[in-house]
């Protein structure tokens, strides 16, 4: 990527992207992401907030690599979710559907 594009970009982002969004919900996020979260804002804060682009590098590597993380536990609590959902439907008290993606 030339200087250019990479200024083209992090103008995007620094228009785009509100860093506070990062910690709106921290409390909710598992402790074991709290600390990539808040390293993913301070580097967020540098080079949106401050324009230190000398950080921009290490704040898409830290956001692709917290991604793939994610999608990670996704991919494994949709699995874990369906399993306790083989249990569940068979409760006859159940009041939902877990079969019922309205439900989601």
């Amino acid at each position: 990527m030339s200087d250019s594009e990479l200024d083209d970009q992090l103008e995007e982002l620094r228009d785009s992207f509100d860093t506070t969004l990062l910690l709106a919900n921290l409390d909710f996020f598992p402790a074991e992401l709290r600390d990539d979260v808040l390293e993913l804002h301070t580097l967020a804060m540098a080079v949106v907030n401050n324009d230190d682009n000398t950080k921009a590098a290490k704040l898409f590597a830290a956001a692709d690599d917290m991604s793939c993380e994610l999608y990670d536990r996704i991919d494994k609590y949709t699995k874990l979710k369906k399993l306790i959902d083989s249990i569940s439907k068979h409760d006859p008290g159940l009041e939902y559907d877990p079969d019922d993606d309205d439900e989601d």
